[in-house]
């Protein structure tokens, strides 16, 4: 469903839900409408559509100001896929354009997670403590101490 991303070129060939390629910057409404479609797909569980169209959405507004909150999501939404390469490629992302941005303690901890799923131990430790160092009083800080501790109390098994 939706125009594929050749044709979006022409905007009476793209569906309602997909953001009109004509004009983004000029239109906020359609940009938001957008960033919201993707998120609602979230929330009711399509993981692989909203992980989609909030790459759909990033493509069309890459300078929006939702673009850090599209990678973070975007990330999720391959995380809760089980899929987590790209799920840690999307935090990333996230964090190299926009490293002051406040879901930046929050992609951390999404890569840490990641990083547990691909049996990464160190990797995540290395993370978490970042995420510690760097954020301590971000909301997501304790839960990474909390993650850190389970982590560390587990002895590895070679």
């Amino acid at each position: 469903s939706g125009a594929k991303p050749a044709e979006a070129a022409t905007p009476a060939a793209a569906a309602p839900a997909a953001a009109p390629a004509a004009a983004p910057a000029a239109d906020p409404a359609a940009e938001l409408k957008s960033y919201e479609a993707a998120h609602e797909l979230f929330k009711s569980g399509k993981h692989k559509e909203s992980a989609e169209a909030f790459g759909q959405f990033l493509e069309t507004y890459p300078n929006s100001k939702y673009a850090p909150n599209a990678y973070y999501w975007m990330g999720y939404a391959h995380f809760s896929q089980k899929n987590y390469k790209a799920a840690m490629s999307s935090q990333q992302e996230l964090i190299k354009r926009y490293p002051d941005h406040q879901k930046v303690p929050d992609a951390l901890y999404n890569i840490a997670n990641s990083q547990i799923q691909l049996a990464d131990i160190d990797a995540a430790k290395q993370t978490l403590r970042g995420l510690i160092d760097k954020y301590p009083t971000s909301e997501t800080a304790p839960l990474a101490r909390k993650r850190l501790t389970v982590l560390e109390s587990v002895k590895t098994k070679n």
